[in-house]
């Protein structure tokens, strides 16, 4: 099952062909598409009982069945996230501004090519318990990320506070990821914001040393604060 976005639309199915949310090997292409003032917002009284998180401003992706998400020649411009409020005691999250994937069994492949994302931010409530990651994107359990020739600009996370959970990664965060691959890539954090003081360009929250690889080559990073920033956490992304 293939959902493809082309030009910033939907493309119709072939005849015959039913897209179905269950499933296997479910994959998503966004392609030549542009993506302006996205927004998305929640807090503990618009979500479900018991937790207040919110994910990708401009494209949120989810699914025990996505095995392939992929987004190429395509712009993110101002767009946002922002959780308002968390939940007493459990930890909440607000992340990726522009991009949020998430995958239910880690066998997700995640590649984002030849694409820009500028003043793209994600925000929460100054509160501790409300992890603030991604301002730009997020990336949540899978198996490998790949990012190529693409552009961050003045990306920024905002709203957060210290606590027990972890927020950072005003452009890029990925949590729980086997194999992270940056290559050819620009991340200009000098108009962005990170209001964590953790990472203004790119955080690895990692299970451990020997189940994850980082590797980083060719991209240039500009920023007045830290910009890379690799932690091992528990097995909940926390």
């Amino acid at each position: 099952q293939v959902s493809d976005f082309i030009l910033g639309l939907l493309q119709p199915l072939p005849p015959g062909v039913e897209l179905k949310p269950t499933g296997s090997n479910l994959t998503v292409l966004i392609s030549k598409s542009n993506f302006s003032h996205c927004s998305a917002f929640s807090n503990a009284s618009s979500v479900r009982p018991g937790g207040a998180n919110g994910g990708g401003g401009a494209t949120y992706a989810k699914s025990v069945a996505m095995t392939n998400f992929s987004v190429t020649m395509s712009t993110f411009i101002n767009n946002t996230v922002k959780v308002a409020s968390g939940t007493t005691g459990l930890s909440s999250f607000s992340s990726g501004g522009a991009l949020a994937v998430e995958a239910l069994e880690a066998a997700l492949s995640v590649v984002i090519s030849r694409s820009s994302f500028e003043n793209c931010s994600a925000g929460g409530a100054n509160i501790s318990n409300l992890a603030v990651r991604g301002g730009a994107v997020h990336v949540y359990n899978a198996s490998s990320i790949s990012v190529v020739d693409t552009n961050f600009t003045n990306c920024s996370v905002i709203d957060t506070a210290s606590g027990d959970v972890v927020s950072g990664g005003a452009a890029v965060s990925a949590a729980l990821a086997r194999d992270v691959s940056i290559y050819d890539c620009v991340f200009d954090a000098s108009g962005g914001r990170d209001g964590s003081g953790t990472s203004a360009g790119l955080l690895v929250l990692a299970r451990n040393s020997s189940f994850s690889r980082v590797d980083v080559s060719r991209s240039t990073f500009n920023a007045s604060e830290v910009v890379l920033r690799v932690q091992c956490v528990s097995e909940d992304g926390v």
